[in-house]
């Protein structure tokens, strides 16, 4: 009971047998008192069960606080103490208590339950803590992450503008995304076109029987060795069918071996080409060489054997599939 304290004392007033006694229970009261707030200071290890506890408390007031000692784990079920709720902070939802730890929870006299009192920092959620991890923030103990671990996912584009979905979790850095695209080789991008870093050698124009360029007549050089005696301006890069005569001067050193061989810009590009020794007659040669937009087609000539002689190139011909036929 609480303490009736007399405070109109006069200075000739006796005291009585009854002030005596008053005084002797208010001591009495406040040593009691003071045991019981020793007890509650005291971390007092739970009885009960896991999920009915006991504990010896003072009379409930509105933000009464007890700190005890869980004995059994509750597995997160439905808890009581002294038979009132246990929540999580601000919730219904009833907090996991694991055995040998302290728990501080403190009596909310509206709602007639306790309250677990949130012990950590930080303000994570579940969906950010991986999954099955175990932590607690500032609201919440005992929370359990469920972000996904996905680990290294690897994932393959094989269409244009193809797309592929990251899934959200937790990715170790491991992962890749492959762009990989069925025939995408450089035999199937036309010629010149870069597509993903294939660079394309299909040729839109390819050998045939039309002649897209004819020199009649015939070109000659002195027979210095490897002499350009003929350059011509690549406009539109294909496969051409490029054919040439080669002869030597009639009459003048019969016996030397003429030899011509096609380029490209100033790099060999043809298979090297020679007339029969002592023929004084054209002698015809074809093949199917690839240029590019803007290629020098160039033939070189030169001769081998003794003396000097006039080096020929005739009847030069470049043919494609594209021409048209007159028809009237």
């Amino acid at each position: 009971m609480a303490y009736d304290a007399k405070t109109d004392w006069q200075y000739n007033e006796t005291p009585t047998e009854a002030d005596a006694n008053r005084w002797e229970q208010g001591i009495e009261d406040a040593h009691d008192e003071i045991e019981t707030h020793k007890a509650d200071l005291a971390y007092q290890k739970a009885g009960g069960t896991a999920s009915a506890i006991t504990l010896t408390t003072q009379l409930l007031t509105d933000g009464y606080a007890k700190t005890f000692i869980a004995s059994a784990n509750n597995g997160g079920a439905a808890t009581t103490i002294n038979g009132k709720p246990l929540y999580k902070p601000n919730t219904t939802a009833a907090p996991t208590l694991i055995a040998g730890k302290a728990y501080t929870v403190w009596y909310n006299l509206a709602s007639n339950c306790f309250f677990i009192k949130a012990s950590a920092e930080g303000t994570a959620t579940t969906a950010q803590v991986l999954a099955g991890v175990p932590f607690s923030n500032e609201f919440d103990t005992g929370l359990i992450g469920t972000m996904p671990n996905r680990g290294a996912i690897n994932q393959t584009i094989t269409t244009q503008n193809g797309q592929s979905i990251i899934p959200a979790g937790y990715h170790n850095g491991a992962g890749k995304v492959t762009a990989a695209f069925a025939n995408l080789i450089a035999g199937n991008v036309k010629q010149g076109v870069n597509i993903g870093g294939v660079v394309g050698t299909a040729a839109t124009i390819m050998p045939g029987g039309f002649n897209v360029y004819e020199m009649s007549g015939a070109i000659s050089a002195p027979s210095p060795n490897n002499v350009l005696i003929f350059a011509l301006t690549i406009s539109v890069g294909g496969l051409y069918r490029i054919g040439f005569n080669l002869f030597n001067q009639l009459n003048i050193a019969p016996d030397r071996i003429m030899v011509a061989q096609i380029y490209r810009n100033s790099t060999p590009h043809g298979t090297v080409r020679k007339t029969a020794n002592g023929n004084t007659n054209p002698m015809r040669f074809t093949e199917d060489l690839l240029f590019n937009n803007g290629d020098s087609m160039r033939i070189y000539v030169s001769a081998e054997g003794p003396g000097s002689t006039i080096l020929n190139v005739s009847e030069i011909t470049l043919s494609t599939n594209l021409g048209f036929n007159r028809t009237t």
